[in-house]
């Protein structure tokens, strides 16, 4: 493919003053040679002109179509790198809020162990001053504090 296949639909200025240069030209038959040389060569020199710009356009839309390519593959790269997170996210969630379950079982969980050794310690404070009560109230059972029991 040519540049002319490429930008024939765009209209140039200078070509519609190109076009009337050259059908003065082809009218007037008695110019003179340097007349006839000079208009070739100024269609010649704005022609390579356009030619020049063309190449340089180009050049730079080249160059922005690879620079376009590569924020696409970082674009990309981004996205999967969003998709791989917020699974993670979703996942660690998921993890807070069973820890969060298991943690509040668990305090639940000794605030009722506490009420029950609480319970017990209390039953046993009790049995042990009826013990006493019963200890002092029974003559028998009274021993000098020093009095050894005998071993069977």
């Amino acid at each position: 493919m040519n540049i002319d296949d490429i930008y024939a639909d765009i209209i140039i200025e200078n070509d519609q003053e190109n076009d009337d240069q050259q059908s003065n030209y082809n009218n007037i038959k008695d110019e003179s040679l340097n007349t006839e040389n000079s208009s070739l060569t100024l269609k010649d020199d704005s022609h390579q002109i356009l030619l020049n710009k063309i190449k340089e356009l180009e050049g730079i839309n080249q160059s922005n179509i690879v620079e376009i390519s590569k924020l696409n593959k970082k674009l990309l790269s981004k996205d999967d790198e969003i998709e791989i997170l917020s699974k993670q996210n979703e996942q660690t969630k998921k993890v807070n809020e069973i820890l969060s379950k298991n943690i509040s079982c668990l305090f639940k969980t000794s605030l009722l162990e506490i009420q029950r050794k609480e319970k017990e310690i209390n039953g046993l404070r009790d049995e042990l001053a009826n013990n006493k009560k019963q200890q002092s109230s029974n003559p028998t059972n009274n021993r000098h504090p020093n009095y050894e029991i005998p071993k069977k």
